[in-house]
């Protein structure tokens, strides 16, 4: 087996840019034979709408949709699709059929991954396509009709490895009520109202949960029916129902206030959790210090908030968990006043002081390995240095700070940071700030500050 066999064709389009593999395919036969694999794993589909509600893209888009339908529907393409994405051709269409079933996708004789986006099927393909089974590990009905699902029937449940499912109760008490279960799937992904937990029992092997668009409040827990829970992500309004779980270590919140989780924090006894990821609107000190304690065990907090502080604050925070080891807070940054520019002015704000924050932090929390501040236009990460010992080990002495600034900057950005001093200005100060603003972007894509502690 050679190289190009022995890595998956996605770790390929990670290391190499798609247009570029495109570009090395046309150069030499050889680079064609090579890359071809990898340049057909995606198929990006766009169904129209038939029957009753008949109707076609313009002329010259439908004949070139057929001739790209045939190109990749060809024994010599087809069998090197993976990946299948489905969306309507415009955003409003109508119903379609799904006779593309047999003459697509069941010419995708290596389809992994099948998901489809906004799309609207007749009544007739809910009958259609029971003759047909898909083999794809990987399944996504995602924004489309709650109550139609036809392909829920013909997946294969000893193939289906990662399920997400946007459906209504009528889906899900179907799946409850079938004799079928999907006894691999690790990971799933659901909008449903919780009004019966029994459709979990029909995953006994889910590792990671995610539930959204939550209906009314629901008694009771998930104890006994996902006995390898391990990550859950929802609304603060249905952890009690699976923080009993002995397996779940990974909890994530999705926006809620403070209040809201502390009351249902109240509910739950003891709980397992080391790895915590929540979003809140607003954040006071005290807040964060009752959710550091409602936490003990944390050796992971994400939290994102909306601050127009924030730096000052975090450094004097008293109560992170003893054995905290990455910390990260990205946030909406408020920037305290607005202000017409003059050249010269240095309007107050408060600036990052990275060394301070940093020492002040470890010097409390030597268990502190990581840690990443997200503001808007920067990105602020400190790691420990593994081979440091000692009081440097304790104090960050010799660690290295990033500071990583998104572009395109707007003017008014662009000003802000120079005042601050992390930008260098061009050498005419009489140009525009436009020109300005030009001229740093020219200077690299991406910038990048490392500031030694």
């Amino acid at each position: 087996m050679d190289l190009r066999d022995s890595v998956p064709d996605d770790i390929w389009l990670e290391i190499t840019h798609l247009e570029a593999l495109k570009n090395l395919s046309l150069t030499a036969p050889i680079f064609r034979r090579l890359s071809r694999p990898t340049l057909f794993t995606h198929f990006h589909f766009h169904p129209y709408t038939l029957g009753v509600y008949y109707r076609r893209p313009p002329a010259d888009k439908f004949e070139e949709s057929l001739a790209r339908m045939s190109f990749w529907c060809s024994d010599e393409i087809a069998p090197l699709v993976h990946f299948c994405k489905i969306t309507p051709w415009e955003k409003h269409s109508g119903p379609f059929s799904i006779e593309f079933t047999r003459a697509t996708l069941g010419r995708f004789s290596g389809l992994d991954r099948l998901q489809l986006t906004n799309c609207i099927v007749t009544d007739q393909a809910q009958t259609d396509s029971r003759s047909e089974e898909l083999y794809a590990s990987t399944y996504a009905w995602i924004n489309s009709p709650k109550d139609k699902n036809p392909w829920i029937p013909v997946l294969r449940a000893d193939r289906l490895r990662e399920l997400t499912l946007h459906a209504g109760a009528s889906v899900f008490h179907k799946i409850t009520q079938s004799t079928t279960s999907f006894p691999y799937v690790y990971e799933l992904a659901v909008s449903m109202d919780l009004e019966d937990l029994g459709i979990l029992a029909k995953f006994p092997a889910v590792q990671a949960l995610t539930i959204l668009n939550l209906g009314k409040p629901v008694a009771g827990n998930a104890a006994g029916l996902l006995p390898a829970l391990e990550n859950y992500t929802g609304s603060c309004e249905t952890i009690h129902i699976f923080l009993p779980l002995n397996n779940l270590t990974r909890l994530t919140i999705t926006r809620c206030s403070p209040d809201a989780l502390m009351a249902e924090l109240s509910k739950i006894s003891i709980h397992s959790i080391t790895s915590l990821d929540v979003t809140f609107d607003n954040l006071n000190n005290d807040e964060f210090n009752e959710l550091c304690r409602a936490f003990p065990l944390l050796t992971r907090l994400c939290v994102h908030i909306t601050a127009s502080t924030f730096f000052e604050a975090l450094s004097h925070t008293p109560a992170l968990p003893t054995a905290l080891q990455d910390l990260i807070i990205p946030w909406f940054f408020i920037w305290n006043c607005e202000y017409e520019w003059q050249e010269g002015s240095n309007p107050a704000r408060e600036e990052p002081i990275w060394d301070g924050l940093v020492n002040e932090l470890t010097m409390r929390y030597p268990s502190l390995t990581f840690l990443c501040l997200a503001g808007g236009k920067f990105e602020f990460y400190w790691c420990k240095d593994d081979e440091s010992v000692g009081e440097d080990r304790a104090t960050g002495a010799g660690r290295h700070v990033l500071v990583y600034l998104r572009l395109p900057l707007s003017t008014s950005d662009y000003l802000r940071w120079t005042a601050f001093g992390y930008l260098r200005l061009p050498p005419s100060t009489s140009v525009s700030h436009q020109e300005k603003l030009k001229f740093y972007e020219a200077q690299a894509a991406t910038i990048l500050v490392f500031i030694s502690l």
